[in-house]
């Protein structure tokens, strides 16, 4: 059985929230037949995976499925990519909604212009869906390729192409080009778009809203970063992003891969001062981040300063290391 749209959701503990992501996307008109919602399940320790049973009674376009150990939003999102069936994927966030009556449209023009990637709009709202403001970041466009749409629309600031919910994506342009969110805590879904849009033969945007974005005081966006979240969000995107630069495959026109090398030095030159301020503990983890990571370590050095090259250095041991910290950041 095929749909015309699939919509993904990463579930870990939203029991708070995910009746209403699951409400929104119900409440769009389109008949069960034409869309199917895949919620993966990465390993809740709450009541979120018996919510999602409830609706599965009710709903039999809706599949469960169980990780058996955390894999973090991008490793679910890759599960539902794995198991979608639907023309176009909406990869949805479980603390978020659907904007009313979106679905349809949105479906539509991707699919009449034969899109690779549709972007649009999003309004923010708070914990209790009281309305914040619109966040406006794509006007109405013609259909482009991806590297053609970020030169002539995000020139000098690809950094606005960071987030998935934004889009729908043709499935089969994801599945022929072998396209997954990289195994990282952080910015994965920054490094995927970034390539998939460079892969992109037709993209465009519109500048209507249709997605609901919860500012939601318990997400991980939210919560003060751990060591691990750290060092992805700076070594791990980097090294994405170094990856993607050195596709011989992908043919990156020169001023986004300008871009892309200058967010690479950034990321990689910018963590000690966020590092000092956080306690000993935690700087003792992402000391232990360094050590794991050696290869992708060493592998980024080039692009460091040298200031960041003895920063990065695990010679002397972790609590060695942890005072160096310090003494650099003066």
């Amino acid at each position: 059985m095929t749909f015309r749209l699939s919509f993904i959701l990463p579930c870990y503990n939203v029991e708070r929230y995910i009746a209403d992501c699951l409400n929104s996307i119900y409440a769009q008109g389109l008949l069960e037949s034409e869309f199917e919602v895949i919620c993966v399940n990465d390993c809740s320790t709450d009541g979120t995976r018996n919510i999602i049973l409830e609706y599965s009674k009710v709903h039999d376009n809706l599949f469960l499925i169980d990780h058996t150990r955390n894999l973090t939003a991008g490793g679910a999102r890759n599960t539902g990519i794995d198991n979608a069936k639907g023309e176009y994927i909406w990869f949805v966030d479980p603390d978020d909604m659907v904007k009313a009556n979106m679905a349809e449209p949105l479906y539509e023009k991707a699919s009449t212009n034969n899109l690779d990637i549709l972007f649009f709009n999003n309004d923010i709202v708070d914990e209790h869906l009281s309305y914040l403001k619109t966040e406006n970041v794509f006007v109405d466009t013609e259909t482009l390729s991806g590297q053609d749409y970020m030169v002539r629309y995000f020139r000098n600031q690809i950094s606005k192409l960071c987030i998935v919910w934004r889009c729908m994506i043709r499935t089969t342009f994801l599945k022929n080009n072998v396209l997954s969110f990289p195994h990282m805590r952080k910015a994965e879904d920054v490094a995927f778009l970034w390539k998939a849009t460079s892969l992109a033969s037709s993209v465009a945007s519109v500048k209507d809203v249709g997605y609901v974005y919860r500012s939601n005081p318990y997400s991980v966006a939210n919560k003060t970063p751990s060591a691990s979240v750290l060092f992805s969000e700076r070594a791990l995107f980097a090294n994405e992003i170094l990856d993607l630069l050195n596709d011989t495959e992908i043919e990156i026109q020169q001023p986004i891969r300008d871009e892309m090398q200058r967010a690479l030095v950034w990321c990689v030159n910018s963590c000690i001062d966020r590092l000092s301020k956080m306690p000993l503990d935690k700087q003792a983890r992402f000391y232990d981040e360094i050590v794991s990571h050696k290869i992708i370590v060493n592998r980024l050095k080039p692009f460091m300063n040298r200031k960041y090259k003895l920063f990065f250095s695990t010679f002397g041991g972790k609590w060695f290391w942890m005072r160096k910290t310090q003494w650099l950041c003066r």
